[in-house]
């Protein structure tokens, strides 16, 4: 049975994670989570030490095209982003290759975004069946290959 060591003793230091041209340091993620991740929620894990990147709610790249189009305000979960520190992260959804290369060039260049994430991992019904993203993307490699 392994005992952790006492606090007396320093951590082990952990080299910093590196995502292309990004240093993630500490090498600590923080997820996005849809209906948690948003700026107060940011701004609360920052105060308690932070994490070397932290992420926004995924958003629905279709969704963010259609508001732009309309002149209208951009989502919520883009609220703060501006002015975050960085290394930030933004999760976006969809299936459209096109629609996705669209947003994901906007908010690296517009909102200076360090990290563009695309989900192919969340299971929820409004995305899978009526989208057909996220991890109903997984049964389609083709698609993803495109993506």
């Amino acid at each position: 049975m392994s005992t952790a060591p006492p606090l007396s003793e320093p951590l082990p230091q952990v080299k910093p994670l590196h995502i292309g041209p990004v240093v993630v340091d500490p090498p600590v993620l923080q997820a996005p989570m849809a209906g948690f991740t948003n700026y107060a929620y940011r701004q609360i894990v920052r105060q308690f030490g932070g994490a070397g990147l932290q992420a926004t709610e995924m958003i629905s790249a279709r969704g963010f095209v259609s508001l732009e189009k309309h002149e209208q305000e951009l989502p919520d979960r883009l609220w703060g982003v501006a002015d975050e520190p960085r290394p930030l992260a933004v999760q976006i959804w969809d299936n459209d290759p096109a629609i996705l290369a669209e947003v994901g060039a906007e908010l690296a260049h517009e909102f200076r975004v360090s990290v563009v994430d695309i989900n192919f991992g969340c299971p929820v019904k409004q995305v899978t069946e009526k989208a057909h993203s996220g991890s109903y993307l997984l049964k389609h490699p083709d698609r993803v290959a495109a993506i």
